[in-house]
Parts: C-alpha cells; structure tokens; sequence
C-alpha cells in the first residue's frame, strides 16, 4: 500500500487511495464553486469552450496576435 507524507489529502475507503486535496473538496462544499463543477460535469462541450477561450486569453496575454493566428483546441479522443 502506497505510504503519502505529504499535504492531507481525502481517500478512497474501500481502495484507500488518494482521490482529492482539500481544495478539490472544496470544490463541491462551497455553493458559488459548486455550481460551476455541476456545469462542467454535465457538458464537456462547456468545459472545453470555456477552458478554449481561458486559455488562448493567457497565452495571448501581452502578445499581439492577427485574429487568423489564434489557436485552436481540440480534444485528442
């Protein structure tokens, strides 16, 4: 059986491997966060078009690029 030393983390019962951080938890205890987890669960299409445009915004940041040299996500499967 896998020994963790590190930060605390919640695990599996019956497997008793790791399965969150703390802040994963928290995730779905606080309301304002929890809202968006339900959305993401319910539609990858939301997930990867939000995450798309998150994304391109920080790798753009500062950097002048025309319009037809975004970039493009896709999923790989």
């Amino acid at each position: 059986m896998f020994q963790w030393n590190g930060p605390a983390q919640y695990e599996d019962k019956k497997t008793k491997s790791l399965m969150m951080l703390p802040t994963d938890y928290a995730l779905i205890k606080d309301n304002d966060f929890k809202k968006h987890v339900e959305v993401y669960a319910n539609s990858q299409e939301i997930f990867f078009e939000d995450f798309k445009n998150v994304i391109v915004k920080l790798f753009e940041l500062g950097v002048p690029f025309k319009q037809e040299e975004r970039f493009t996500f896709k999923p790989s499967a």
